[in-house]
């Protein structure tokens, strides 16, 4: 699938922006070429680091979730990245990513 709308879109200097481009990828299930999902991941590896998941989701939720159909070379340390962050519903996807399987999303 083509992903050019979140490379047009992913500069825009707006949190609720990025997570939700995130979103959509995880939600429609996206799977973009080797190429793209090594730059996705590399740009958002550490988005959301810094949130205090008390009062949100952490936004690599979506990504995480994408992660599924992707690579596992290339995404096995994101998701083993996102094991570590204390937020259920990111750790719930991770672990079935890694074993390549899709959950349904909230």
């Amino acid at each position: 699938m083509n992903c050019t709308p979140l490379f047009e879109l992913w500069d825009i200097e707006d949190h609720t922006v990025n997570e939700s481009l995130l979103n959509v990828l995880g939600y429609d299930k996206v799977v973009p070429s080797e190429d793209e999902q090594k730059i996705i991941i590399k740009k958002y590896f550490h988005f959301g680091d810094d949130i205090d998941n008390r009062y949100y989701s952490d936004p690599k939720y979506g990504l995480a979730a994408a992660c599924a159909g992707w690579n596992t070379s290339i995404v096995k340390d994101f998701l083993n990245h996102c094991l570590t962050m204390n937020d259920v519903p990111l750790v719930y996807v991770s672990k079935y990513s890694l074993k390549g399987h899709y959950v349904k999303l909230r």
